[in-house]
């Protein structure tokens, strides 16, 4: 079977954030396999909700041959695993996985999108994206990453405040 690229957006605005971040990452790559990129860590306000700590947050670039439905359960396991309550809100989460691509592909199910919705208005998904795939195209949206983070509707301010040691590309 063929593998994809899958690319992730991890979050975290309540506890260690960073040991949640840190915990995500390896068990993501025991899960899917290996690492091809990661971008450096930024804190953001919380996205559609005020009065919420801030957020941790990353994007990872993976190989994996898995299908979209079941990197959907990997992941809501691995988010339970570190103490997420329930999903589908804008509530605090010690850790919230996102789907952002997987590959070039579109996925319309019930319980999943991708390439996630609303990626072009998050700049604390547009700047680690552009950091690790500035090339890369939305495969509906037809723009690469830089472009969609040179929109107006994503000047929200982020703080970069962590930086990987290596390079996996």
């Amino acid at each position: 079977m063929k593998k994809e690229i899958l690319v992730l957006a991890l979050g975290s605005n309540v506890g260690n954030r960073h040991q949640y971040l840190q915990q995500a990452r390896a068990s993501l790559v025991l899960i899917f396999g290996p690492m091809l990129a990661e971008s450096p860590v930024y804190e953001s306000d919380p996205w559609g909700v005020q009065h919420s700590t801030r957020y941790l947050n990353q994007v990872l670039v993976l190989a994996t041959e898995y299908d979209a439905v079941s990197i959907l359960e990997f992941t809501q396991e691995a988010e339970k695993k570190m103490g997420r309550r329930q999903k589908g809100d804008l509530s605090p989460r010690t850790l919230d996985i996102d789907i952002l691509y997987l590959g070039r592909q579109v996925v319309q199910k019930p319980q999943l999108f991708i390439p996630h919705p609303r990626i072009e208005q998050r700049k604390f998904v547009l700047q680690p994206l552009e950091d690790v795939l500035p090339g890369f195209l939305h495969p509906v949206l037809l723009k690469s990453q830089k472009e969609l983070n040179r929109q107006p509707e994503t000047l929200n301010q982020i703080i970069k405040v962590w930086k990987p040691m290596a390079e996996y590309i």
